[in-house]
């Protein structure tokens, strides 16, 4: 005689409610602990390098050539600064010579380079220009029309970097204005070798040259933007994460009090 078989009952599956979370995960952990460490190595970095100084080539006392295009160059080093330029002026101190037969650009370790004088005084309307020897001057953004200065003697102050890329005859007083030292060279490295270029187009006997004793660098820097942003992104997410696996702890253990409904 058949008897009629037991019907096939599924396994019972535990409410998804019940179901404990998933615990540990390898690859959460590993991208938290990754940025935790970037952030923490780069603090002690940052804090041993300097927001800003000084950097002077001493007493060089190099001849600019008379009437020789080739002109002569002259590096600083600058290094322990942080990695993002903010702002920067220059210190030139040059003796003897002819100041309006003068050319000079500076160029930063990124290979940036900006004019800083183009034959001083000379315009359109005065094409002699200053006839003075020598200068000790500061080059820097806020400075005035290096171009107005137009005398016959040794001078100092603060000017603007030229902006005349081209023969300064060809413009007129004030119709240029001066060149961004921090935009040429913001956000970049400063970091490495400066190399300051000074020439004589002009040949007069040969024998009155210029000499650029000595010149410097003043310089401001900031933290890369990516690195706070790393470290910054590191906290948050670590503390996410902690935070997430806290909640879902808690949850866990509430929901082991709650008794579970007959079948």
């Amino acid at each position: 005689m058949k008897t009629q078989s037991e019907p096939i009952v599924p396994p019972q599956r535990e409410p998804a409610w019940r179901r404990p979370r998933p615990g540990f995960r390898p690859a959460v952990w590993l991208v938290t602990a990754t940025c935790v460490w970037l952030a923490l190595a780069a603090r002690p970095a940052a804090a041993a390098l300097s927001g800003s100084g000084s950097f002077g080539s001493g007493d060089i006392n190099t001849i600019i050539p008379d009437g020789n295009v080739n002109g002569s160059s002259s590096i600083i080093n600058v290094s322990g600064l942080q990695s993002s330029l903010s702002t920067v002026s220059i210190n030139l101190n040059v003796s003897g010579g002819v100041n309006s037969d003068l050319y000079a650009y500076l160029t930063g370790p990124g290979g940036q380079n900006i004019v800083l004088l183009n034959r001083i005084g000379i315009t359109g309307d005065n094409p002699l220009g200053n006839s003075g020897a020598g200068f000790n001057i500061t080059i820097a953004n806020g400075g005035t029309d290096i171009h107005g200065n137009t005398g016959n003697s040794f001078f100092t102050g603060t000017y603007g970097a030229d902006r005349r890329d081209r023969n300064p005859v060809n413009f007129t007083y004030g119709s240029q204005n001066q060149s961004d030292l921090n935009s040429t060279f913001g956000n970049s490295n400063p970091n490495g070798n400066w190399t300051l270029f000074f020439s004589d187009g002009v040949l007069n006997d040969n024998t009155t040259h210029s000499t650029l004793v000595n010149w410097s660098l003043d310089v401001t820097a900031v933290p890369e933007p990516i690195n706070v942003a790393l470290g910054v992104f590191g906290g948050l997410f670590a503390a996410f994460t902690v935070g997430r696996r806290m909640g879902g702890k808690n949850r866990r253990q509430l929901h082991s009090l709650i008794p579970r409904p007959p079948a």
